[in-house]
């Protein structure tokens, strides 16, 4: 009974060196540790600070900017610890990606030291149809050009109407029986009345009220043609800033290669050190050249967006080819179809037969004007009267005047209508001459410039690689190489614009030219 409480002492001090406090090495302090609740991996490895900051995978093109997943543009540099300069030696073996640091929590996924931003918009990935869908669809212009020509389609139906009927009750009471249908010195009566506006003005309204709808209805049509070039310039303004940025990164990684043999050739002892200068130079000019393409494609996401409706910070992407389709296309066809087709030849046509009309509508103002009455007696029900009245304008000038103005008004809209044929075979023959410059440009810059440049790259590189050529020939070819790059997207570029004007001129889809 008596040996118990000992026995139970000693247990306790047996077990007291396995406390949470004494159980952890000395030999093994780390500020990331788990914990008590938590459990670390098996296969789990502690990193120090300095491992952490350099869990980002190596590459082997130095500090190289890229575009994040999710739209937003970020300029990331990495340095190789195993050389003094951010790009590894060429022909060393590719370091391999350091993992990142393990979490203090178990089960989370994300690295240490990395801060959660806030939540960014979802990326817009559009084709070329699915943005003219969404344009058509979300763009605010294009809808209140839609509201517009509901407006003036009311406008018609509310012209051809004649005028409302009127039902007055009227009471009488006094002295005398003027006023009174009975007789009597009270009475209570209902009059039905009908007005009419001059003979044949209500057509005339009707007929101009027609017209302006259909004029509304080409302003749409003007409108969804002019969208549509928009959006189609702003989506190749797109996908030309991201085929922009992707060349100045292959422009970057080919100057980190070259500053790569500069310096093996210079710690080697075969090349000046002023090559090797030269070369950091470039390298340097490429970065920016990056920075520049990476501020570029955000404007071009700018002018992209609010086109489909958009906020100006959605992370759209444009999916598709630059290349210009070799359409084959002829002038004449086209301009007969402009001259027959075009939204705002149309409008143009439609306004001159609308102030035509106006003409008859303020003529028909001097005609005589009709009224038709019905009065019922409620306090004798045998008792009614009714009527019509003729009423006949005498003209001081006012009448006669707006038709004058009217009349001229007719000589200016066919004067505008000239002037929109010939805005339309201007801006026809002019897209058609720079598409067909754009398109043979392009392809000949390409045979004659772009590939050839490439191809003097690549043996001035190797020339120079192994000490035949100097270094100032190695910077002419870089240096050619870069300017056909971006000279050629530019061309690009410009082709497909000229082709949208193209189309805008045509006023209807090429595709439909072409069938």
């Amino acid at each position: 009974m008596l040996r118990a409480p000992w026995f139970l002492f000693v247990v306790f001090l047996l077990f007291l060196p396995l406390s949470p406090a004494q159980a952890q090495p000395p030999s093994t302090p780390s500020r990331h540790a788990p914990p008590a609740h938590s459990s670390t991996p098996a296969n789990a490895t502690a990193s120090s600070p300095s491992s952490a900051a350099t869990a980002a995978p190596l590459t082997g093109h130095g500090p190289t900017p890229s575009t994040s997943p999710s739209g937003s543009d970020t300029v990331r540099s990495a340095q190789p610890a195993a050389a003094p300069s951010p790009v590894p030696q060429s022909g060393s073996t590719p370091a391999k990606p350091v993992q990142p640091a393990a979490r203090a929590t178990a089960g989370a996924s994300e690295p240490l030291l990395t801060a959660n931003p806030p939540p960014a918009p979802p990326d817009r990935t559009f084709t070329l149809k699915q943005a003219l869908k969404v344009a058509l669809r979300q763009n605010p212009g294009f809808k209140v050009a839609q509201a517009m020509e509901r407006e003036a389609f009311w406008a018609w139906k509310l012209a051809g109407k004649i005028q409302n009927l009127t039902v007055t009750l009227n009471y009488v009471n006094g002295n005398n029986s003027s006023a009174t249908t009975n007789g009597g010195s009270s009475d209570m009566s209902v009059t039905v009345q009908q007005n009419f506006n001059p003979i044949g003005n209500t057509a005339w309204n009707g007929r101009v009220a027609k017209k302006a709808y259909q004029i509304a209805q080409a302003g749409t049509k003007q409108a969804r043609l002019t969208l549509i070039q928009a959006t189609k310039d702003a989506f190749y303004g797109l996908l030309e800033a991201q085929q922009n940025l992707a060349v100045a990164k292959e422009n970057l990684a080919l100057a980190n290669a070259l500053y790569n043999i500069a310096n093996k050739r210079f710690t080697a002892g075969a090349g000046p050190r002023m090559d090797l200068v030269n070369a950091g130079i470039q390298r340097s000019a490429e970065r920016t050249a990056v920075i520049q393409a990476v501020v570029g494609l955000k404007a071009a996401r700018s002018t992209f967006a609010p086109l489909l409706g958009l906020s100006v910070d959605t992370p759209t992407e444009a999916r598709g080819a630059l290349d210009l389709p070799d359409v084959k296309l002829v002038y004449s066809v086209l301009e007969a179809i402009a001259r027959r087709t075009h939204p705002s030849i149309i409008a143009a046509q439609e306004t001159v037969e609308q102030s035509i009309l106006a003409v008859h509508q303020q003529q028909s103002q001097g005609n005589p004007s009709t009224s038709l009455y019905y009065t019922h007696d409620i306090t004798q029900s045998n008792l009614y009267t009714y009527g019509a009245a003729l009423q006949i304008p005498f003209d001081w000038g006012q009448i006669r005047d707006s038709v004058r103005q009217a009349k001229a008004t007719v000589r200016e809209k066919k004067s505008a209508l000239h002037g929109a044929f010939l805005s339309v075979e201007s801006s026809l023959k002019t897209a058609y001459d720079n598409y067909a410059a754009a398109l043979e440009t392009a392809t000949e810059f390409r045979s004659q410039v772009l590939l050839p440049s490439e191809e003097l790259m690549k043996m001035t590189r190797f020339g120079y690689s192994r000490g035949g050529l100097p270094y100032l020939q190695l910077l002419n070819a870089q240096q050619t190489l870069r300017q056909a790059r971006t000279q050629y997207l530019t061309l690009l570029l410009s082709g497909h614009q000229a082709l949208d004007a193209l189309e805008a001129a045509v006023g209807k889809s090429l595709e439909k030219v072409k069938k």
